[in-house]
């Protein structure tokens, strides 16, 4: 172990992965963060057990560039309906955790860089972490210690995680008790019959974006069943079949028309539905509607990506290694494997490309300095903040020319866990020698500020989404997730409410929150 760093890092990730799959009361587990823990107690057993920065570095950037891809299409979307709002009340919670810190420094004499131990183990916020060590690793700021900077924020990781936790279990809680009714995410199909509307006809495009629908089947009422179309006018008595959660199809039935029994699924031996994998790089980026009109004679209806099913929306556009649920005319249906792709082996041969281009990119962005009036050291993105921006960025844009950015969602995920486990081994490992001493000296006291930044940080995020006019639960929850930019908690909050909602919530915030996070980190060391 002394002459391999490799077998030293592969230790740790194991040891911390045995731990985090331990199931605490409440079925908490501290998944991949037990890591970091891991490393801690190895480091401080044995001081002479380090890791390379190279692997902490390259963990940190593969991790926070994936995020950035992920995050990029739902944050900008976001903003055509509260994201406004949603990130607004972020800063302001995050802006008031600053102020807590800063207080600490000047007030309560507090070490610098300890405080953004804790800022960032307190909103647990592993990029902000790797922003602040890299920075007083490169001498940026006089006085610091890297190492300081990871206990802070080992001391205050665990709490904070049980903080909100509960949080959110309350929220749930106090809403199941005034409201019984338990939302429910699974898309289901239901046929429509097309009441009289006195003002206007419904059209498909309306009632796909009104209520985030997807309209697959259209019968007339002389008989006549096809595919939908976007702009076709539907005349009372049609028959028209939908896709979408149980909600909106509830909005659509009580605007639209009753639901019928006679379900055009059933009914439409010339029509039928196949599951394609998409992999073809001419397709993927593009908006649906223009997919469907390169092909033609078919209706997406179900986009699977992940874990999470959504109904296609003619705006929205296919990512590498989404599953699509394809209605077609049997006599086209020849063609559309070559069409979609349906190999999982040729995404893997032509996305690295672009994900290593997208690095690069956010690698020269993070290195320019970013002057701020009154400090002495200009800020920078560093190896955190400009491979997350430059991510966020092409993850929206989708492609440029022949050259797509996204990748398939199950290959995002896999290389930015690989990153963060990295990442945490190693910072928890070097950190450790350091630990028992600190811990010694000022533990309480440390977790008592954790717990202040914590509960005021999201009391405060609360309090202003609520100002603003965000009251659905489930957006609030995905919102409070998002602010934490903690995985667990997005995972606990969608088992509590509307999965797509929170999930929709958590994107909306989860960039800004990440940025202002790296931010404030460095600023607590800058203004010591």
């Amino acid at each position: 172990m002394t002459a391999s760093p490799v077998l030293r890092v592969l230790i740790v990730i194991g040891l911390g992965l045995l731990l985090g799959n331990i199931s605490f009361p409440g079925g908490f587990k501290l998944g991949v963060a037990a890591v970091l823990f891991a490393g801690l107690a190895m480091g401080a057993w044995w001081p002479g057990f380090t890791i390379p920065p190279v692997l902490q570095d390259l963990g940190l950037i593969l991790f926070v560039y994936g995020v950035g891809l992920q995050a990029g299409p739902g944050f900008f979307r976001s903003f055509q309906k509260d994201g406004m709002k949603l990130n607004a009340a972020i800063l302001v919670a995050l802006g008031t955790a600053f102020l807590i810190c800063f207080l600490l420094i000047h007030f309560a004499h507090q070490a610098a860089d300890t405080v953004a131990g804790l800022f960032c183990g307190s909103l647990t916020n592993t990029p902000a972490l790797g922003a602040a060590t890299e920075a007083v690793r490169q001498g940026a700021y006089s006085g610091s210690q890297a190492n300081s900077v990871v206990i802070g924020y080992g001391v205050a990781y665990p709490f904070a995680i049980l903080i909100v936790l509960s949080i959110i279990q309350f929220l749930a809680w106090r809403e199941r008790n005034r409201n019984h009714d338990v939302p429910t995410d699974s898309l289901q199909v239901r046929t429509l019959c097309i009441r009289n509307n006195a003002e206007e006809l419904w059209t498909i495009r309306k009632i796909e974006t009104q209520f985030l629908v997807r309209v697959t089947r259209v019968k007339s009422p002389h008989g006549h069943l096809s595919l939908s179309g976007s702009q076709e006018d539907l005349r009372p008595g049609t028959l028209i079949t939908l896709v979408g959660t149980a909600g909106e199809l509830e909005k659509a039935s009580d605007f639209i028309g009753a639901p019928s029994s006679t379900h055009l699924q059933d009914h439409s031996s010339d029509l039928g539905a196949v599951d394609f994998y998409v992999s073809n790089p001419r397709i993927c980026g593009q908006p649906l509607h223009q997919v469907e009109d390169m092909e033609g004679h078919l209706v997406i209806s179900r986009i699977r990506r992940g874990d999470m099913e959504m109904a296609a929306s003619p705006l929205l556009s296919l990512q590498p290694g989404d599953e699509v649920r394809v209605v077609v005319d049997r006599a086209h249906l020849k063609n559309l494997a070559r069409f979609f792709g349906n190999s999982v082996t040729a995404l893997s041969e032509t996305c690295y490309l672009t994900f290593i281009l997208g690095i690069v990119f956010g690698l020269l962005l993070g290195q320019i300095p970013i002057p701020i009036p009154g400090l002495a050291s200009p800020l920078h993105l560093g190896l955190a903040g400009g491979p997350l921006l430059v991510g966020i960025f092409l993850g929206w844009l989708g492609r440029t020319g022949p050259l797509v950015w996204t990748m398939p969602y199950a290959l995002n995920v896999g290389i930015r866990n690989f990153g963060i486990l990295l990442f945490l081994a190693a910072v928890g490992t070097n950190a450790g020698p350091g630990l028992v001493s600190a811990f010694r000296a000022e533990g309480m006291i440390l977790i008592a500020f954790a717990i202040v930044i914590t509960l005021t940080t999201h009391f405060v995020a609360w309090l202003a989404m609520k100002l603003m006019g965000a009251n659905d639960l489930s957006t609030l929850l995905g919102a409070l997730s998002g602010l934490q930019t903690q995985p667990a908690a997005l995972s606990f909050a969608a088992a509590k409410a509307s999965m797509e909602k929170v999930q929709l919530g958590y994107a909306s915030v989860y960039p800004l929150a990440t940025l202002l996070k790296i931010i404030f980190a460095q600023l607590l060391l800058a203004l010591h």
